[in-house]
Formats: C-alpha cells, structure tokens, sequence
C-alpha cells in the first residue's frame, strides 16, 4: 500500500443553518488544493450536487436533516 508522506488537507464544510423555510440553504467547503477536488453532497428530499458550494434556493421542511460532503482531492478520498 502507497501512502502519500505528504497528504491534501481535509476540506473544512460549512452552511448558513440553522434557516427559515423559503429561504436559501447555502453550502460552503474550502480546501488548501483549489482545482483539484471533486464534490460529491446528498442530503434529504434527494438532494445531490456537484458543486464545491451549492445551495437550495425557497428550501422546505422536506430538506430538514443531515447532508454529507464526498471530497476527493487529487484522487484521494
């Protein structure tokens, strides 16, 4: 097994939550490699973005609960 001596670091995740329904859900993610990391998010009422800082424009209830970020930078997970 390869094992890089020198790993990215992990991107830090954010969000503007706690919100109110009909307001925008916002999504931020920062990494110390810029242009080099894929964005995987999934979160309730089938939510998926690709997008490093994606947001839900008028969210409702249905978006209530736990979203999670894939990160893979420079093709390390």
């Amino acid at each position: 097994m390869l094992v890089d001596p020198d790993p990215p670091a992990a991107p830090v995740l954010g969000s503007n939550s706690p919100i109110c329904s009909n307001t925008t859900l916002s999504f931020t993610a920062t990494t110390t490699t810029p242009g080099t990391a894929t964005w995987l998010w999934t979160g309730p009422n089938n939510f998926i973005s690709t997008d490093q800082n994606p947001t839900i424009p008028n969210v409702i209830t249905a978006a209530s609960g736990t979203y999670a970020a894939t990160v893979t930078i420079l093709s390390c997970i």
